[in-house]
């Protein structure tokens, strides 16, 4: 068999999607799931560039000298894609994980949740964070759930600034 009744028999067997409903369907078909794909890609892109600079390790400091927040700890951002973090952190206070998520329409501010991860240790609670112009500092308010209204130092804030 020669290579043009090869190409011959094939482009016999597909011509129906050169002509008529059938071929402008799949290829309508198939320019949008390509012109989606690239949609998504590009939202991907543009997020990353937005949000993954935050990614980094911050230490706790004080927003002024009352704050009952112990402030000797430190928050690793990690980016995991997206507006999404996994956060990590450390302090006297013991050691937890959790995660935030910025608001794509205001990308200064996120919130997310927390959980100590100690050994005999059930505490979670909320954070909600704003991100400085300059992107070296976020301010971060912390509204420990675990004890309901009882507890005295169930919201406190404190600054993460970028080491």
């Amino acid at each position: 068999m020669s290579i043009e009744s090869l190409v011959g028999s094939l482009s016999d067997g597909l011509g129906w999607l050169s002509r008529g409903f059938q071929g402008n369907f799949v290829a309508g078909l198939i320019s949008s799931v390509f012109t989606l794909i690239g949609a998504h890609v590009l939202n991907q892109i543009r997020l990353s560039n937005k949000f993954k600079p935050l990614a980094g390790s911050y230490a706790h400091k004080p927003i002024h000298e009352s704050t009952n927040f112990p402030t000797d700890g430190v928050t690793e951002l990690i980016y995991e894609g997206g507006n999404t973090f996994k956060t990590s952190g450390s302090s006297s206070e013991g050691n937890w994980t959790g995660r935030l998520t910025m608001r794509k329409d205001i990308p200064n501010l996120g919130d997310g949740v927390y959980r100590y991860i100690d050994e005999n240790r059930i505490d979670c609670g909320i954070h909600q964070i704003q991100v400085s112009p300059d992107r070296k500092s976020i301010n971060v308010l912390v509204v420990n759930t675990s004890y309901g209204t009882k507890y005295e130092g169930r919201t406190s804030a404190y600054l993460w600034v970028r080491e």
